[in-house]
Order: C-alpha cells, then sequence, then structure tokens
C-alpha cells in the first residue's frame, strides 16, 4: 500500500489508541452473529475512544446467485444507518466503473486522496461529494479475504488538517485486524444463502444448526405442492438449448415465488417438476391456513404464467403450462441419500400422493387437482372430479378440483 508507514516510531504518535477497539473485536467481537453489528461497535467504540473518523463503509463481496455484493455506512452521528447490496446486473453500471470502489477491486491497492488542499485529485466523483461533504481526507483500503476475495473499507475525517502520518499509521491496523474477523463472519452469512438458495431457507438454517447427518429429520405435518411442466418432451424437440433454458428458468421462477411468497418451502426441482411444502403449525394458523397458503400460491402462479404467456406470444415463444397437485399429511423432512451425498427432502406416502395427484392434471386436462384429504380443509369449495386409480394404491382415489376449473357438463 503506497501509504502505509514503512517507520512508525519516526512520526509523531497521535493523541488516539485503536488498542481498546482491537482488543474487543478480536475477543468478544469476533463472536457477533453479523457483519452489521461488529462492524457498528467496532467503529462506535473507534469514536469514543477519539479516532479522527467521522465517516466509514464497509463494502463485502459474496457468493450469490443475483448479489454480488453488500455494504453498510456508518456515520459519528447517525452510526451504522445504510445497508445496501449490489447486484451483479450493476457490474459495468457507470457509476461503479468511475468509483473508488471497482479500482480497489480491480486493483487491490490503497487509494488515499486529500480533499482539503488546493490541488487536491479529485478523480472520482464521490471525492468532489466528500469534499463538498465536509470531509477533509479518504481513505479506500482493500480487505483482501483468505480465498482472494477483495472486500473494501473506506474511511474519512474532518480533522482540518487531514489526517497525520501518525493517523495512517493506526489506520493501516485498523484495517488489517477488521479483515480476518469480517471474513469469519461474513462466511456464515455466506453459507446461509448457499443452503437458503439450493436447498430453501428452513432446510438450509437446519443444515447450518448441524442436522447434517443422514436421517437426520422429524415428522412434520404439511401440505404438499408438486407441479410439473406440460409438453417438456415436445418442447425440448423443438427449441434450441438456450431458449428451452430461459423457458424453464421463467416456469420455475414464477412457481417457486409464488411458493415462497406465501410463506411456503421449495425444496426440489426434478426435472421439470417442483416439490415444496407449507407445513402446518399453530403458530401460522393449522391446517386451513397452510391450505389457503398453497391455494393464494396456485392463483399467482397461474396469474403470473399467464402474464409471462401474453409477453412470450408477442415474441411468437411457445407457451408455458403445467398442473400442480395438492395433498396433505405427515411427512418426514430431512436428509435422505448416500452417505457423503444428502439431499434435504420430504419423504413418505404423502408426497407420493401430492406427485400422483398432479399427474391426473394432464389426463384430465384440469390446471390445479388436490386430494380428497385436502379438499376437506380447504377455506374454497372444492368440487369432484372424479374417482381415479393411482399407480401402487389399491383403493380407487377421489380427486378435487376448483368449480371453475371442471370442464363444461361435468
Amino acid at each position: 500500500m503506497p501509504d502505509m508507514i514503512s517507520d512508525p516510531t519516526a512520526i509523531e504518535q497521535p493523541d488516539w489508541s485503536p488498542d481498546p477497539a482491537i482488543s474487543w473485536l478480536l475477543t468478544e467481537g469476533r463472536f457477533n452473529d453479523s457483519v452489521r453489528g461488529a462492524f457498528d461497535s467496532y467503529m462506535e467504540r473507534l469514536s469514543a475512544d477519539g479516532a479522527p473518523i467521522s465517516r466509514s463503509a464497509l463494502i463485502v463481496s459474496t457468493l450469490h446467485p443475483l448479489v454480488r455484493g453488500w455494504g453498510l455506512r456508518w456515520t459519528r452521528q447517525g452510526g451504522t444507518g445504510l445497508e445496501a447490496s449490489f447486484y451483479h446486473a450493476t457490474r459495468n453500471a457507470p457509476a461503479y466503473l468511475v468509483s473508488p470502489i471497482h479500482h480497489i477491486h480491480e486493483k487491490a491497492e490503497r487509494i488515499r486522496r486529500r480533499l482539503n488542499i488546493p490541488e487536491a485529485q479529485l478523480d472520482y466523483p464521490v471525492l468532489q461529494d466528500m469534499k463538498d461533504q465536509g470531509y477533509t481526507d479518504y481513505i479506500a483500503d482493500p480487505l483482501v479475504f483468505s480465498d482472494g476475495t477483495v472486500s473494501v473499507l473506506t474511511f474519512c475525517t474532518e480533522k482540518p488538517e487531514g489526517w497525520t502520518d501518525g493517523d495512517l499509521a493506526l489506520i493501516d491496523r485498523l484495517s488489517a485486524t477488521l479483515a480476518p474477523v469480517i471474513e469469519a463472519i461474513s462466511a456464515r452469512r455466506t453459507a446461509l444463502i448457499l443452503m437458503e438458495t439450493y436447498i430453501g431457507k428452513r432446510s438450509g438454517r437446519k443444515v447450518l444448526d448441524g442436522h447434517i447427518r443422514r436421517g437426520d429429520g422429524e415428522t412434520i405435518n404439511a401440505v404438499v405442492w408438486f407441479n410439473d411442466l406440460r409438453d417438456s418432451t415436445a418442447l425440448s424437440e423443438e427449441l434450441p438449448m438456450n431458449r428451452m433454458l430461459a423457458l424453464m428458468n421463467t416456469y420455475f421462477e414464477i412457481s417457486a415465488l409464488a411458493i415462497q411468497n406465501n410463506g411456503g418451502e421449495v425444496l426440489r426441482f426434478v426435472g421439470d417438476a417442483m416439490l415444496g411444502i407449507f407445513p402446518v403449525s399453530e403458530e401460522t394458523g393449522g391446517e386451513t391456513a397452510a391450505a389457503e397458503r398453497a391455494l393464494r400460491a396456485a392463483f399467482l402462479a397461474r396469474d403470473n404464467i399467464s402474464e409471462a404467456n401474453a409477453e412470450r406470444r408477442r415474441n411468437q415463444e411457445p407457451a408455458i403450462n403445467f398442473g400442480i397437485g395438492l395433498h396433505i399429511g405427515e411427512v418426514m423432512y430431512g436428509n435422505v441419500g448416500a452417505p457423503a451425498r444428502l439431499d434435504f427432502s420430504v419423504i413418505g406416502p404423502a408426497a407420493n400422493r401430492a406427485a400422483r395427484v398432479e399427474s391426473l392434471t394432464k389426463e384430465l386436462g384440469i390446471p390445479l387437482l388436490t386430494s380428497s384429504a385436502f379438499a376437506a380443509i380447504s377455506p374454497l369449495e372444492m368440487a369432484s372430479a372424479g374417482l381415479h386409480r393411482f399407480k401402487g394404491i389399491t383403493d380407487m382415489q377421489e380427486v378435487f378440483t376448483l368449480p371453475e376449473f371442471l370442464p363444461p357438463g361435468d
């Protein structure tokens, strides 16, 4: 770093010390369960001990399918009052490309700019903003994590003369000490994001809480959702791979968001099918409330698919159609698979019946079917769609749908 001090003993010592804050960070602070909590407390301790820092920002790189990083901003007057996300889609945004953050991500080297001198080098637009706000000196430091990922820590001061060499020597220690602690705390956040992305929010938290052995699980009562794409074989033969992938992603995004936005969890993508659950609990209103959430999700998925299909028709793309099967019952919710390759999912007759119910939607030409068990606790009136035989089940099973979905004359 160009501004690091080579011989700290040769400079005048500042009238403040970072030692108490650093000691707290390396003992209590590293056990904080959030980066925001650790960062805010660290900065508040530094401020209380006289550190000439008026503003600081922390930008942490992360591993996420949508978000490439997120940031916190602390000020002496307001504490940590801002948290923002930075998306992959904005990687080439002009505001980012002309920022010190982009420079540090690319070069991993410190930027220091004096803002209180006539010949101030204001080569990034944000520096003029900082000067206009009364700051006199600016530093942006790379925080290099053990895997090579570069995060960013910035500091501003309002000291009339700016930072002295002694101040800079102590700030070097602040950055060096903060990096491993932030890496350790943010690693759990990243792990949680990955767990939620790949196996779902509820399941991900269970895995991180230690439910990692094959057979770990619990019996729960849940509405089980199963949906399947129509005509997928024909579509895959008709469409180029990139267009088929785009269709599948649209279909999965709409159905998954419908489940998640109504209190359910997506457990698995199976080819062009999807398995989800709406757990039943007294805290969330019992079976009828779970059934209501599942129906709301089905309506939302149907409406959003209709909107997507209108756009697809305008673009001369084939429509997306799928069926939904709903059942309620007890399932085993936990780890299943090989010793070193596990899947966190639900198994049991209830999951199988939801799949069997859904398989009839194509045969009957009805987009939504439910079992008799679901119809019995549904908050909406359900109409019988007849008795049918399920594979592997001896007795005929009655399935139900909403009256509006029954073919004319039934």
